[in-house]
């Protein structure tokens, strides 16, 4: 049987809306999912990376793209954006 629980859950922060709240992420191609990131770096984008978003001969290992989306993720709440 499945278990369920409860979390809590973050919010973005009013004042912060515009520089964290991204595009949908499945309405861009890989190329303007890393364009955006890139030309945004306080964006939940870059919390979100993925293999194909990195230039062939650019491609970290998946490890390291989850280690830099955590990264992200983290300094985005120690900066009080949720």
């Amino acid at each position: 049987m499945t278990k369920i629980h409860a979390f809590d859950g973050y919010l973005v922060r009013h004042e912060c809306l515009q520089k964290v709240v991204s595009p949908a992420y499945d309405s861009l191609s890989s190329d303007e999912r890393h364009a955006f990131g890139e030309a945004h770096p306080d964006n939940y984008i870059n919390a979100m990376r993925s293999i194909d978003e990195y230039p062939a001969s650019q491609r970290p290992s998946l490890d390291k793209i989850l280690e830099i989306n955590a990264a992200h993720l983290s300094k985005m709440i120690k900066e009080g954006d949720f």
